[in-house]
Formats: structure tokens, sequence, C-alpha cells
């Protein structure tokens, strides 16, 4: 959670139709993770915006530079409080690559449920009462904002998914201002935020929706210089990575295809039997 002036920024969600404010996914490693990177965190939102505000502070989408890329950076930690504008250091893991890297998310080591102790609030089961299932779920509940891509449609449905977002994620491994009973309270319709969370359980839960969470990455702050989490005080982000590559990569790939088959028309021509002349 946020103080200051918030905002929620379109996010296409689709690979296919990626947005210029989606970082590039080639800056992950063969392991899906950047870790130690610089990230800064501003009050000034992304276009188009408005705030998904609450009495307590503001969530949604805020704009953001990590590794020096101008991005849209989405609010998934209601334990955190922060204060514009915030610098700090942060490792960025990517949503289909959680589980192999758990030591590089925050709350990464929290498992089961109750109401004390390093678990989570809401119990969804032992499937997904882990990191990469919250953070999974978080991830495509940011996709539903009804911000994209022209601006606020339904301040209402959005404070519902930001609650549900945070009811996923709120867990007792830290000490928070709020408490769970207040994050619930928060939503204008609790069935309609309580569905949400149902639908983000369907869909993680199918294992053929798996590469839909190439496109987004879990950025999680304080890190130590082994890149491991130290620490509170920096909060948590979803993010969306762009995996289509920019136009310019397109045209070096089709100036490559272009010259391979210039190269085998040539080798062609070459190689081709000469015709004999008529006795």
């Amino acid at each position: 959670m946020t103080w200051g002036i918030a905002a929620i920024a379109g996010l296409g969600m689709m690979s296919t139709s990626a947005r210029a404010d989606a970082l590039p996914a080639t800056i992950l490693n063969s392991n899906g993770v950047l870790l130690n990177t610089s990230v800064a965190v501003s009050s000034a939102p992304q276009n188009p915006t408005y705030p998904v505000s609450f009495s307590f502070g503001d969530g949604g989408g805020f704009a953001a530079a990590v590794d020096g890329h101008n991005t849209t950076v989405w609010c998934v930690d209601s334990e955190e409080d922060i204060w514009f504008p915030t610098n700090y250091q942060g490792d960025l893991v990517s949503t289909a690559h959680l589980t192999s890297n758990l030591t590089d998310v925050k709350y990464g080591n929290v498992t089961g449920t109750g109401s004390t102790g390093n678990v989570w609030a809401l119990d969804l089961g032992a499937a997904n009462n882990n990191a990469t299932a919250r953070f999974q779920m978080a991830a495509y509940l940011v996709s539903k904002y009804e911000s994209f891509p022209n601006g606020p449609v339904n301040d209402a449905n959005d404070r519902n998914l930001q609650v549900a977002i945070w009811e996923i994620t709120y867990n007792y491994s830290v000490s928070s201002s709020l408490s769970f009973a207040q994050i619930q309270g928060a939503a204008p319709d609790p069935t309609a935020a309580a569905n949400y969370i149902s639908q983000a359980e369907t869909f993680v839960d199918n294992s053929a929706n798996a590469s839909y969470f190439n496109n987004f990455a879990i950025l999680s702050g304080n890190v130590n210089s082994s890149g491991a989490m130290s620490g509170t005080g920096y909060q948590t982000y979803v993010v969306q990575l762009n995996t289509v590559p920019e136009p310019a990569s397109w045209m070096a790939l089709f100036a490559g295809l272009g010259l391979l088959a210039l190269a085998k028309l040539r080798l062609g021509r070459r190689l081709a039997p000469q015709a004999s002349s008529a006795e």
C-alpha cells in the first residue's frame, strides 16, 4: 500500500499486444530473474490514469523506472507503507519462474495459514498456500483492471479487484498497520471481491495457463548484497513483461532471414546442372 497520489495506468496483458511501458523480458536471465537492480517509484502515474484510493492509502498502478526502463508497477502488497518518491534496489522474478527462485521474492518463505506466524491470512488450500500461487493470482487480477485501455470505467470494480489482490497476499510474516479485517472491509462489494479470488484460483490451478505467466514479474524490494530478501520497508509489485520483440528486433530478424534466403538462392543457382547442347 502506498501513501501519496496513486493512479492506475493501462496495461495490455496479452503477449501479442504488449504495451510500450512493459519491461523487456530480455533483461531477465535464463532463470527468469534480475537481481539487485535499481528501482525508482514516483507518484507521477502513467496514462491513462486514476486512483484506486481507500481511507488508509492508495493502490493501483504507479509510474516507475526499473533497471533504467520506464514502466508501470502494480501494488500487490498492503502491509508495507511507502512515501513517494522512493528509490531502492530490487529483485525481479518472472511469475513463471517463482517456484525455483523464492529466496529472491518477498514472502517467498510464507507457507500455511493461520492468524499468527509466517502464514497467509486467507486459506486457499494446500496447493495455493505459497508465494508462487499467490503472486500468480495477483498478476492475473491486475490484468482485469477496468483502466485499460482508455481510463476509468468502473472505479468500484477496480477497488474490489485491489482488495481481492490484497486479501490474497496478506500474511503475518511482518507487522502491519492494517488488519486483515480492515482490508476485507474496504471492498465496495465483498461478494465481488470474493468472486475475483475464486476466478484467480481457477485460472492458476489450470496447468494450460502456465505460459500466461511469462508475461509478468514480481518486483520485491530491500535486497542484500547476495540478492536475498532482508527486512521490510519496501513494497512488492507486479510488473508486465514485454515478451514480443521490439520493431527493431523484428527488422533485424527479417533482414537476417532475407540474407539467408538470398544466399540459398545463389547457392542453388551454382549447383544447378548446366544444360547440355544437342548433338
